[in-house]
């Protein structure tokens, strides 16, 4: 099948990265990337920043669409014709049969006509994560952008959830989903998936936009965290009404229920991420039984990187036991 032509984009003046900001993943952003909405302000400075859209880059006007769905569609139902040419000259097929072939094509056309209006919409994106927010644009065509912005002023948790789904054993994906809350009500959800076991996709997958969004997010909840720990003596992590992580330098506090347990630095052994669970092991641990072994579903504990973060700082320094998720 040809390809048509393409109308050029409309041009207005494109934000500029200034220098230090880097894609999602951490890496140098490409000269050729195009920021056509600019970050808004209540995000701060900019850290990490991506677009799908490319410098010249250009979209097919409504009418050249319409055609190249429409060669699609006929092309499809031609395929259909001569594989109902071929049945009639050598394999003798009857008359019902053809007849039946002919009506299967006559349906599937047109979804292979709808399907490539569906691929060929405009539909290029860009995002950015500053320090106090993060901001992200769809382009739906040439004169309409949608827009979501998230303040991390306005949050109060972050959770984060990640599964691999396997079929008969055998690794086919990973599924995530960000979820940010304030006291009664959901902010925003970033969620998808990806295909790279190890944690690493491409810079260009939606990813890297999320981690690098709770990457901030742990951050910008620091001050927070320290606010808290020096009016309270702690900062508290609560993860449901009876369970709750609370840190102060030297110490960690787990409440269970009626009990609660101090566990001095000297006494931890480890702190570890193990298939989407959370496991805090003291040194007098026992290998069989629950004495001295805590365990939390990951998804379920509220800003879970940000705890890791002052577990590492105020309890685990100098020594790192954390074992870290991958990215």
């Amino acid at each position: 099948m040809s390809s048509f032509p393409a109308a050029p984009i409309t041009q207005q003046t494109s934000w500029q990265p200034p220098q230090g900001v880097t894609d999602h993943s951490g890496k140098p952003l490409p000269a050729d990337r195009d920021f056509h909405a600019h970050p808004p302000a209540d995000i701060g400075p900019v850290a990490t920043a991506w677009s799908t859209l490319r410098q010249g880059q250009t979209v097919r006007p409504t009418w050249m669409r319409v055609l190249f769905c429409i060669q699609w569609a006929i092309g499809c139902q031609a395929l259909f014709e001569l594989a109902i040419l071929i049945a009639r000259s050598y394999l003798r097929a009857g008359e019902d049969a053809l007849l039946l072939a002919r009506g299967i094509g006559v349906t599937f056309s047109p979804c292979i006509g709808l399907l490539a209006a569906y691929q060929t919409r405009w539909r290029e994106r860009c995002t950015y994560v500053g320090r106090e927010g993060i901001a992200e644009f769809w382009f739906t065509d040439r004169r309409r952008v949608r827009s979501r912005v998230l303040r991390f002023a306005d949050a109060s948790w972050l959770f984060v959830h990640r599964v691999e789904v396997r079929l008969h054993g055998a690794y086919t994906g990973t599924k995530y989903v960000f979820r940010w809350y304030a006291p009664g009500k959901a902010l925003l959800v970033l969620k998808g998936n990806h295909q790279s076991q190890q944690g690493t996709p491409p810079a260009a997958s939606p990813y890297w936009f999320a981690v690098s969004a709770e990457r901030a997010w742990s951050n910008f909840l620091l001050a927070r965290i320290e606010e808290e720990r020096k009016r309270t003596g702690f900062a508290n992590f609560p993860i449901n009404a009876k369970r709750s992580i609370a840190v102060a330098p030297g110490v960690l506090r787990i409440t269970n229920r009626e009990k609660t347990d101090e566990i001095d630095s000297d006494d931890l052994a480890a702190v570890e991420l193990y298939h989407g669970a959370l496991r805090i092991r003291t040194k007098e641990a026992s290998r069989f039984f629950s004495r001295g072994n805590y365990t939390f579903d990951y998804a379920k504990v509220p800003n879970a990187q940000a705890l890791l973060i002052v577990i590492d700082r105020w309890v685990l320094q100098p020594v790192d036991l954390i074992h870290r998720p991958a990215a």
